[in-house]
């Protein structure tokens, strides 16, 4: 099951900056992740669980933003 959420995580945020679009927000959340958005960024929790959290920034300004937060969403919940 983790290999298929990574896989699925590494393709949804490939190429991207931030979380600003609606289907990639649903499929986090078909996948028991939660996001609440926060003034500058977005707190993502797997099954609301604190010790599984990770913050990514509204504005990502970096090219590799998206390789960096799907870093550390697979290092962190899976």
């Amino acid at each position: 099951i983790t290999e298929r959420n990574e896989k699925k995580i590494r393709d949804m945020l490939k190429g991207t900056k931030d979380l600003s679009n609606s289907s990639t927000k649903q499929a986090l959340r078909k996948m028991e992740i939660d996001i609440q958005e926060d003034r500058n960024h977005y707190i993502l929790t797997l099954c609301g669980d604190p010790r599984y959290m990770v913050t990514i920034a509204k504005t990502g300004s970096d090219v590799r933003g998206g390789r960096n937060n799907v870093a550390n969403i697979i290092k962190t919940m899976l």
